[in-house]
């Protein structure tokens, strides 16, 4: 089969059918549970249907404000019906997202629901036999790894573009291609370079480079498509054998609906992984929403009644915007510049929403809100292991004490170094002509001291480090 077959085979499988909105009738009353995924980079909400099908669907790109993108999104959907003569009647509502703790408390949602078992739900609900979902979205990537229908592990990257859709929208707005043409400039190339996977600064400067060498755009855009799944599975989940993972694969967020990306996700799958089963979200972008969406409809079942104020109340909430020397952070020298909106219910009830910091101290507004944060992070801490600080102890643990040295002039194949569980007696394998250092040497070695950066892969080869320094002699300390 030659490559167009492939590719059209690919597209005529993967290709997604453009959504059509249902239809109403005048008069009639549509009942629905809405679900808002409150994204830091857009915002996605569904109206699904009481047979669960999706009703209406809407999406806008952030403006850093939360209420005004819900404000919009709500009045969307009930513009959408009413206009077509039927009545709306929300019979539930469901947040998760970035934004989902303020939606929560302003428009008294039936349920805030983690991101993570968000999209879980919304996958499940098409695909109930996924083993991993991946979803890749705009500026984060989340894979789940599911065992008997939960959540088992889960990887999430946040603070790196590698991998994620900004950095395919990045590179084609740098030639100037629409990333809705990026697949079709991407299925153009008939050659492509080998980037570097990992960090996106690196990317980039591949790319310079693969320009001076002559590959056009459409090269290296196929190119940098090539990576992306490279930065997924083994920069983010660091797990070798995708095999050990399961067969049903389920790929979601927007970034899937670029058909080159998702095509090279596909076929990275399909080369580890024997005969796998490999689905994209009919809804790529919203399964977070959807998800949010089917948790609401079961708890306002099983409660028998809905908290949610109303679409009339949640369109017509009033916000007040300020960021000024004021609501600037001061807990740390970053002093992040910040933004603080307040809302408020028709009812008279009030909630901030704060944007703009870069750590959890920014998330308080004053000393006395940082004090109860420490001290709630002080009681999880008393109840849940803290894991990153646990690594990072035992990374860099003291573990194995040196052998006394023999004397200088010892030769090395005279050292009996170890004993077997048999009791036999090991020597290292070393020409006679080798000897131990002088002990200046040794005295030289002990004053040293090696500094080991706690970054990259330095995680995981730390304590091979600590010890081959130590065994040299080099002195231990934390």
């Amino acid at each position: 089969m030659n490559d167009s077959q492939d590719l059209d085979r690919f597209i005529g499988r993967y290709s997604l059918p453009a959504f059509e909105p249902a239809r109403f009738s005048p008069g009639e009353r549509v009942r629905g549970t809405i679900g808002l995924d409150g994204g830091s980079t857009s915002s996605k909400a569904v109206l699904v249907g009481e047979s669960g099908e999706i009703l209406l669907k809407t999406y806008r790109l952030s403006k850093g404000n939360p209420i005004a993108d819900t404000r919009e999104m709500l009045r969307h959907i009930v513009h959408t019906v009413e206009a077509q003569g039927a009545e709306l009647e929300v019979t539930g509502f469901g947040v998760t997202g970035y934004a989902a703790p303020v939606l929560a408390r302003t428009l008294d949602a039936d349920v805030n629901i983690v991101e993570t078992i968000a999209h879980m739900i919304g996958a499940r609900y098409y695909f109930p036999n996924v083993d991993v979902i991946c979803d890749i979205g705009g500026q984060d990537i989340k894979v789940l790894l599911l065992q008997n229908g939960d959540v088992k592990d889960f990887r999430l990257s946040n603070q790196c573009s590698a991998g994620n859709g900004m950095l395919l929208q990045a590179m084609a707005d740098q030639f100037g291609i629409p990333i809705t043409e990026y697949a079709e400039a991407a299925f153009r190339a008939s050659f492509t370079p080998r980037f570097s996977y990992g960090c996106a600064v690196f990317l980039d400067a591949d790319r310079v480079n693969f320009q001076k060498e002559g590959f056009n755009s459409d090269e290296l855009l196929a190119g940098l498509a090539l990576v992306l799944p490279k930065n997924v599975w083994q920069h983010v989940v660091q797990i070798p054998r995708l095999s050990e993972l399961g067969r049903c694969f389920v790929l979601q967020g927007g970034t899937q609906l670029n058909l080159a990306a998702l095509k090279t996700q596909v076929e990275y799958i399909r080369e580890r992984v024997p005969n796998p089963d490999i689905e994209v979200h009919p809804h790529p972008g919203e399964a977070g929403a959807i998800g949010a969406a089917f948790e609401a409809r079961r708890v306002v079942e099983q409660r028998g009644l809905s908290s949610f104020v109303g679409t009339e109340a949640a369109m017509n909430i009033a916000f007040t915007t300020r960021t000024d020397s004021s609501t600037r952070c001061t807990f740390c020298p970053n002093s992040c510049t910040r933004s603080f909106i307040d809302t408020r219910t028709p009812d008279g009830r009030t909630a901030r929403y704060i944007s703009g910091f870069s750590c959890e101290k920014g998330t308080g507004e004053d000393s006395q809100a940082l004090k109860d944060l420490l001290k709630r992070q002080n009681i999880r801490a008393a109840s849940f292991p803290n894991l990153v600080a646990y690594e990072a102890r035992e990374c860099t643990r003291h573990r194995v004490e040196p052998a006394v040295l023999p004397s200088a002039d010892t030769r090395i194949t005279d050292i009996r170094v170890s004993r077997s569980p048999l009791g036999k007696v090991r020597r290292l394998p070393f020409s006679r002509n080798m000897k131990r250092s002088s002990d200046a040497a040794w005295e030289r070695r002990r004053n040293l001291r090696i500094g080991i950066p706690r970054v990259l892969n330095m995680w995981s080869t730390a304590p091979l480090w600590r010890t081959y320094f130590e065994m040299l002699g080099a002195s231990s300390s934390s």
